[in-house]
């Protein structure tokens, strides 16, 4: 069915081929040797029989290798417009969709900046899980598509830019489109359905845009400001800070307010504990994954609020000072805070109860995330330094515990500088993305913490933030030169440089166009 294998299967093969054509002569040689010395020692015999030992535990390897290669699956990879075959994979049940990506990048041998999608049976694959998990059997085939990527940036120059890549590496970038924006930028999204744009300004104490993305048209405002926004998973929402420290969730369609969240301290609905740190404003507000659940922060507090009703939901008391940051599992059943306590604590969404706390860091957190398996948590702090937790052992998240276990802190990275400006997990969950206070931003292993690259040699001072793009693919990277810059994140070799702005690009957003 298929063609010729890559290089490195026919290689492998014939690494086997040759190691079971050794054992099979092996023990004629033994047999020779020993009618040769028929008078040898007993520690002769001795190293004979060890000999043989080592013999079969090769071959007993051998046998392993070869019964793992039966069972490889062969996958024909077509280009998704055309049907023309690319190339032809043997990969393994239990490779993982970002090694299915790796090897067809490395045998179509191009690099483009795109995003590239893989359909199999009529979807498109997701970012994590084994081909096994995903239905793959042998003889499959799957079709390959790119998609032009969205870059969005916004800088301390009064402007936002949106970018569209698409090509080869080495054509000549199209001109951005330029948003000109009142008061200094301090972040800008787009919608996950690409139809909108949402820019954060200083103006007002706090204000929000909304944009049509096709034709850069404003089309309204946030109403009562904002401090800080994301947009729910669908677009349809938008869930923040206002200006006076009050949780909103804002419709994207007319920036009209649908429901209010306000500080423990300032709401009748809470029944507060006496050793409670209540504060008069809401610090972060965001989306839950699904939408469902709504994760606020006030004083030493996190909140989990009802969606539908507005309603609170759960109190998590447990820090000793002020939430910096939450972030809720994709399964929705654990929330990960990080406070100016220096610790980081791990909350069942079912009970509210506090399973783990992650301690370790000596200054105050400043960033938490999930990694997108739910096998690993990220924390990051003001000392300087990245640390990556285990949740293989975390207790029963349906139960009761009377106190929280300590976490297992996998492995601590050190940020260039002694400053952590941007921290990430790719999408499949493989890779790590550090910047620090310098020009280089370094790609870790996730599961050991073990360096793979550095992206160097284009920017001219600190990289203020880095993300990948929706592939994993690509790295992106703005700095407070002026410029972003759009990386392999297999080979660490910049693919492109976008020049436009004339100050810090403070903020910077990749997605399929």
């Amino acid at each position: 069915m298929f063609g010729t294998s890559s290089e490195e299967d026919l290689f492998q093969r014939n690494r086997l081929l040759q190691l079971r054509l050794a054992i099979e002569h092996a023990p004629e040689d033994e047999d020779n040797d020993e009618a040769e010395d028929a008078s040898s020692t007993s520690s002769d015999s001795e190293e004979v029989e060890e000999a043989r030992e080592d013999l079969d535990s090769v071959r007993a390897k051998v046998e392993s290798m070869e019964a793992e290669t039966k069972k490889e699956l062969a996958i024909e990879v077509r280009h998704a417009l055309s049907g023309d075959v690319l190339t032809s994979l043997r990969l393994k049940p239990n490779d993982r969709v970002s090694r299915l990506r790796e090897k067809v990048l490395q045998e179509t041998d191009h690099e483009f900046v795109v995003c590239h999608r893989f359909i199999f049976q009529s979807h498109v694959l997701p970012e994590i899980g084994t081909l096994e998990d995903l239905g793959f059997e042998d003889g499959e085939c799957i079709y390959m598509a790119r998609a032009p990527l969205r870059c969005l940036t916004a800088s301390h120059d009064g402007y936002a830019q949106l970018w569209q890549l698409s090509g080869q590496v080495g054509d000549e970038p199209e001109e951005p489109r330029r948003l000109r924006l009142r008061g200094v930028p301090k972040a800008a999204r787009i919608s996950p359905c690409g139809k909108r744009l949402l820019t954060l300004t200083s103006d007002s104490g706090g204000s929000g845009q909304i944009w049509c993305a096709e034709t850069l048209e404003l089309l309204c405002h946030l109403r009562g400001g904002a401090a800080s926004a994301n947009f729910s998973s669908d677009g349809r929402l938008i869930a923040g800070v206002d200006a006076d420290g009050i949780g909103r969730i804002w419709l994207s369609e007319t920036g009209e307010t649908i429901k209010d969240m306000l500080a423990p301290g300032t709401s009748c609905k809470w029944v507060p504990d006496d050793d409670d740190d209540l504060d008069d404003e809401i610090s972060f507000c965001t989306f839950a994954p699904g939408g469902h659940l709504v994760v606020t922060g006030s004083g030493s507090n996190g909140q989990l609020w009802d969606f539908a009703t507005a309603a609170p939901v759960r109190t998590l008391r447990g820090h000793a000072s002020t939430v910096r940051a939450a972030e809720v599992s994709e399964d929705g059943s654990l929330v990960v805070t990080a406070s100016a306590d220096a610790t980081a604590r791990i909350w069942s969404t079912c009970t509210g109860e506090c399973l783990q706390v992650l301690r370790g860091h000596s200054a105050p957190l400043t960033s938490c995330s999930f990694d997108p398996n739910q096998l690993l948590v990220l924390t990051a702090s003001r000392d300087g330094t990245v640390k990556v937790w285990s949740l293989k052992d975390l207790p029963d998240i349906y139960t009761k515990h009377s106190t929280a276990m300590p976490g297992d802190c996998m492995y601590t990275l050190e940020a260039d500088g002694g400053v952590v400006n941007s921290a990430c997990f790719s999408p499949d969950g493989s890779s790590l993305l550090l910047a620090g206070a310098s020009e280089n931003t370094k790609l870790y292993g996730a599961e050991c913490g073990e360096f793979k690259q550095s992206l160097e040699a284009s920017h001219r001072d600190w990289v203020r933030n880095a993300k990948f793009s929706p592939d994993g693919l690509l790295v992106a990277t703005a700095s407070y030169d002026g410029s972003t810059s759009i990386w392999s994140a297999n080979t660490g070799k910049c693919l492109r440089t976008l020049r436009g702005h004339c100050q810090a690009v403070v903020s910077i957003e990749v997605m399929a166009a």
